[in-house]
C-alpha cells in the first residue's frame, strides 16, 4: 500500500505513514510564496479543470525519485496567473530537492539548454 493508517494510542487521532506521506512531506518545504508543486498523479487529477483554476502556468520540473520509496514521477510547478508577472524566476535546484530526499532522474523544461535562437515545433 502507498500509505498506512493507525490510531494514536492516547489521542485516538489518525496517524498516516508511508510513501505518500513521505513524498508529501518532502515536497511541502520546497515551494516559496505563491509556488505550487505537485506530483504527476495530482496533476493528472487536476489537468481537466485547469480552466476552472484560471489556467495557471504549468512547468515540468523533471522526474524525481524519493530516497526510500523510489520513483515519484514528474513534478510540476503551477503558478497562478496573478503571480506570473511577480515571479522571481528563481528555480529550485537539485540541492534543494536532495535536502528533501528527492533525486532528479530525468530533466524537465527548466533543465533545457538556454540558447538563442530556439525553434519550437508542435506535432498534432
Amino acid at each position: 500500500p502507498h500509505f498506512a493508517l493507525r490510531k494514536h494510542a492516547t489521542t485516538r487521532r489518525p496517524l498516516y505513514s508511508g510513501a505518500v506521506v513521505d513524498v508529501a512531506e518532502a515536497l511541502a518545504d520546497l515551494p516559496v510564496g505563491g509556488q505550487v508543486l505537485c506530483t504527476s498523479a495530482v496533476f493528472d487529477d487536476v489537468c481537466g479543470v485547469l480552466d476552472a483554476l484560471n489556467s495557471p502556468q504549468v512547468i515540468d520540473l523533471g522526474a524525481y525519485a524519493h530516497e526510500r520509496h523510489g520513483a515519484v514521477g514528474t513534478l510540476y510547478e503551477l503558478t497562478p496567473r496573478a503571480l506570473i508577472a511577480r515571479r522571481t524566476h528563481e528555480r529550485l535546484d537539485d540541492a534543494a530537492f536532495a535536502a528533501a530526499s528527492l533525486r532528479r532522474t530525468a530533466p524537465g523544461f527548466v533543465h533545457a539548454p538556454r540558447c538563442s535562437p530556439v525553434t519550437v515545433g508542435f506535432v498534432m
